[in-house]
């Protein structure tokens, strides 16, 4: 419930591993944005940070992720990348995405408007577990998958972007799209 108070916290902790560590270590948070953009400042020991938005569409967004869509809202999220991206430079922040729970043209307008602004697009493909709300919600197509990871790949090769955390992701295809493999031919 303290936004603030946590990110502080998850400052801390990355500011005690690399106390620890015998050699430099890329770090990388993926957390709930603060209530106070300003203490994107106080992150020297980040190299990379992601904030989920999970889907695009505004309306969606509501419906999908009430609790995101009432305490930051569409237009914060805007506003967070904005102050990210002047912190942490282009492509050293991201945005995740749910790929399979909007239409796929809203989520690619998304992620181009993403890194039209400087943040990495990355994804995490939908998959439905039971006892949740959309556990009856199918998973994304195959076609809706292939078309996107193209999509997606061309944004990559375009901004000469990476995603975090190559190859670490158990339910994402940005290392597979960002080294190629769904490329025609």
């Amino acid at each position: 419930s303290d936004r603030n108070g946590g990110f502080r916290d998850a400052l801390e902790i990355i500011d005690a591993v690399e106390a620890t560590c015998p050699r430099p270590v890329r770090s990388h948070i993926n957390i709930l944005p603060p209530d106070d953009f300003s203490l994107l400042a106080l992150a020297d020991g980040i190299d990379e940070i992601t904030f989920a938005m999970e889907v695009w569409d505004d309306a969606l967004l509501r419906d999908i992720c009430p609790g995101k869509a009432g305490e930051t809202g569409r237009d914060g999220f805007l506003r967070l990348f904005e102050a990210g991206v002047k912190r942490f430079g282009p492509g050293r922040v991201s945005c995740n995405f749910v790929v399979g729970l909007e239409p796929l043209e809203s989520l690619l307008e998304g992620c181009r408007f993403m890194a039209d602004m400087g943040i990495v697009p990355t994804v995490a493909v939908f998959h439905p577990d039971p006892k949740t709300p959309f556990a009856h919600k199918p998973s994304p197509s195959e076609d809706m998958l292939l078309e996107f990871a193209r999509a997606l790949g061309d944004i990559y090769a375009s901004t000469g972007f990476q995603p975090y955390l190559l190859g670490c992701r158990r339910s994402s295809l940005d290392s597979e799209i960002y080294w190629g493999y769904f490329n025609d031919g």
